[in-house]
């Protein structure tokens, strides 16, 4: 088990992410938007997804690699990415949590005017698994904030991928957006800022 504060040692091949409370900022000035997150993983991969926001009364989970639903108000909804949106007309949802340096937030002009959402923790995800927004940009998550909305994502179509291309599982710098020709075209616009 992996755990905000810490990791378990275990002989199974299934192990939990947990983080009690995703958004912690959020959670102490009495922002809505924290929530908290599980997942189950299997050989270290997420296979299942839970992001739960008790203040907002909804939560999102796949039970499948190809089904997720968000919950609310004991309603069930089918998660599917906005799949149609062309590049020229994406809704970004991007925050760089003070690790991007005011120097290098100038090598990436073009991102810096595709920013038009704040970034809400794992609300962020969730919105673009809803279509709600089309990319979403963070710096420095950890396992715990990732891996429990990684298969939450891919169920409703998306894509997610670290800003140098590599595999989300890793944690770091993540991006996450609807179609693969609009990741490929954030990730290009990334470069002078991956290292």
């Amino acid at each position: 088990m992996v755990v905000e504060f810490g990791h378990k040692k275990s002989l199974s091949d299934f192990t939990w992410v947990i983080d009690p409370i995703d958004g912690t900022r959020s959670f102490v000035i009495g922002n809505p938007t924290w929530s908290n997150l599980i997942s189950l993983n299997f050989k270290g991969n997420p296979v299942l997804g839970l992001a739960n926001f008790p203040v907002l009364k909804k939560y999102y989970l796949n039970i499948s690699d190809k089904i997720a639903y968000v919950v609310e108000n004991g309603k069930k909804k089918k998660l599917s990415v906005n799949k149609k949106v062309s590049f020229n007309n994406i809704k970004v949802s991007a925050a760089f949590h003070g690790w991007l340096s005011l120097d290098k937030q100038k090598k990436i002009p073009k991102i810096l005017k595709l920013m038009q959402f704040p970034c809400s923790d794992a609300l962020s995800y969730a919105h673009l698994a809803e279509g709600r927004v089309d990319a979403v940009i963070q710096c420095s998550n950890k396992i715990w904030d990732i891996h429990p909305v990684m298969p939450i994502i891919k169920a409703a179509g998306g894509v997610i991928s670290t800003w140098d291309n590599r595999d989300a599982v890793h944690a770091g710098n993540i991006l996450v957006s609807v179609n693969l020709p609009v990741h490929k075209k954030i990730l290009r616009l990334l470069r002078p800022v991956v290292k």
